[in-house]
């Protein structure tokens, strides 16, 4: 594992269908830190450019995967090793991200919208997801809450090259 905490899930795995990526799957786990979501961009933004897709998808997924690791951190506690957990996945011309936590612990119950002052300096996290997201949930376990959001993967002017798409599964 490098030094930095960060360690790559086992799995990132593009296919090509035609001329497009239809399947790119990466799972990170990362520590129950607020520098965590720096890493996450990184990687995030970095898959999805290898895999062609538009710099606005880029954009609105890297937002989108920092707001919740965000939330992740503050709001939940860590998964049993202490990291949270973190995918991606495109199907079907769709982005779909999960982050996985060890749930609030606190019975205030699951992510939620809430309502914030205009004078709030918090609170506004779940309302941009909320905004820029095509859909967006949470699913529960006695041990986990993960929170998920899907988003129009756009395909950028290039498609995934050959050797981004065999870098991109090359074992890290």
């Amino acid at each position: 594992m490098p030094t930095d905490g960060y360690s790559m899930g086992s799995r990132c795995c593009p296919t090509r269908q035609g001329a497009g990526v239809t399947d790119v799957l990466r799972s990170v786990s990362v520590p129950h830190d607020v520098a965590s979501a720096v890493q996450v961009r990184r990687q995030l933004a970095a898959d999805l450019r290898e895999c062609g897709l538009a710099e606005d998808s880029v954009r609105d997924a890297v937002l989108l995967g920092s707001e919740l690791v965000g939330n992740a951190v503050r709001h939940a506690r860590p998964l049993p090793d202490g990291t949270v957990r973190v995918s991606w996945q495109i199907t079907g011309g769709r982005l779909r991200l999960t982050v996985t936590d060890g749930g609030t612990g606190t019975g205030t119950g699951a992510p939620h919208l809430v309502s914030a002052d205009p004078t709030a300096t918090a609170g506004r996290g779940l309302s941009i997801v909320d905004a820029i997201a095509s859909l967006w949930g949470v699913e529960t376990t006695d041990g986990s809450t993960q929170v998920w959001v899907a988003l129009p993967a756009r395909s950028g002017a290039a498609a995934g090259s050959p050797r981004a798409l065999a870098r991109l599964a090359a074992p890290t």
